[in-house]
């Protein structure tokens, strides 16, 4: 309990915290480890990546998902002699996927990656990677990924435009540099069960959004460019940094300004913020199940809180003043 008039200084506007990154969770993250290089255009129904022994990664269903490396037998087809002659982002390797094919209804390609190990529940990650466009005419970005449990393989389909990707590229983030690399950031809070990511585009080839209005699929003839081959490479999956960013000042006099008690809890565990009066006196508390209250209740003056978490190693304390 608090003592009477206790003082805790003012410091910041937000009370902050932050821990150690934590590691990149993609198993070979840039298509570098494998056994041999198969140099060429995949077709259907191979998954290159297991043929080549690259590690972690896979092709989820028959539609052909390319690895682009270094030896391949023909020399014009190994990077940056590849499809649209580009380079890679980082290493020798670099893998490739057809988005929205215009003879093919919704022919998608996608990268299938085993995780190191489980996402933990209740975590956010951030997940990154590089693409960068072959044709960036009708570019897209609804870019996104899907997380499994187990190994996804489904030899019937050349599409998975029936999933809902966890994560989805900004619809801003149009991709459409096609001489070097835009990166891809999403962010995800986990359920707990997720080991497998497919990376790819889920969107119907119908709905798909373009930067360029003559752009129209409706009936899908093929005539106007509707489609994109897209390089990925660089991935990364990495647990934030726990942290959190609580205000100490709210006016409510509803100008705009510190109206409202928002505060954000990033991967912290078991958390609560309990408040008091100056007396000591416990008014509300706020956690994982009751995450807000309104304060526009309370009267001016000085209240104190705690926030208690199992990542931090004691109790955090600071203040919120109320003024109306």
């Amino acid at each position: 309990m608090l003592i009477k008039n206790q003082i805790i200084p003012l410091l910041f506007l937000f009370l902050l915290f932050d821990t150690i990154a934590q590691e990149n969770l993609i198993t070979n993250p840039s298509f570098e480890d494998i056994d041999s290089c198969f140099g060429n255009l995949a077709p259907l129904g191979f998954d290159v990546f297991e043929w080549s022994g690259c590690d972690g990664w896979s092709n989820p269903i028959y539609s052909s998902s390319d690895l682009w490396c270094q030896g391949a037998k023909n020399e014009i087809l190994a990077p940056p002699n590849s499809a649209c002659f580009q380079s890679v982002n980082d290493g020798q390797n670099m893998a490739g996927i057809i988005i929205a094919d215009p003879t093919l209804w919704n022919y998608r390609e996608y990268l299938q990656n085993k995780l190191k190990s489980k996402l933990k529940k209740d975590k956010m990650y951030e997940i990154r990677f590089n693409v960068s466009s072959c044709l960036s005419f009708c570019s897209i970005y609804e870019i996104g990924v899907k997380f499994e449990s187990n190994k996804f393989k489904n030899n019937s389909k050349l599409d998975l435009t029936n999933l809902v990707p966890d994560a989805l590229n900004d619809e801003n983030n149009y991709i459409t540099d096609s001489s070097g690399w835009q990166n891809i950031k999403l962010n995800y809070l986990a359920n707990g069960y997720e080991e497998f990511a497919i990376f790819g585009c889920f969107a119907d080839s119908i709905n798909l959004k373009y930067t360029m209005d003559n752009c129209d699929t409706t009936f899908w003839n093929g005539q106007n460019l509707a489609t994109d081959y897209i390089f990925f490479d660089n991935f990364s999956i990495i647990e934030k940094e726990s942290s959190y960013k609580i205000p100490n000042i709210l006016t409510l006099n509803n100008d705009g300004l510190n109206d409202e008690f928002i505060y954000e809890i990033i991967n912290l565990t078991n958390w609560k913020i309990t408040f008091f009066n100056r007396w000591g006196n416990q008014i509300t508390f706020l956690n994982q199940e009751t995450q807000n209250f309104d304060f526009t209740n309370l009267t001016e003056g000085v209240y104190y809180y705690f926030l208690e978490a199992d990542e931090l190693s004691s109790n955090q304390q600071g203040f919120l003043t109320i003024i109306k």
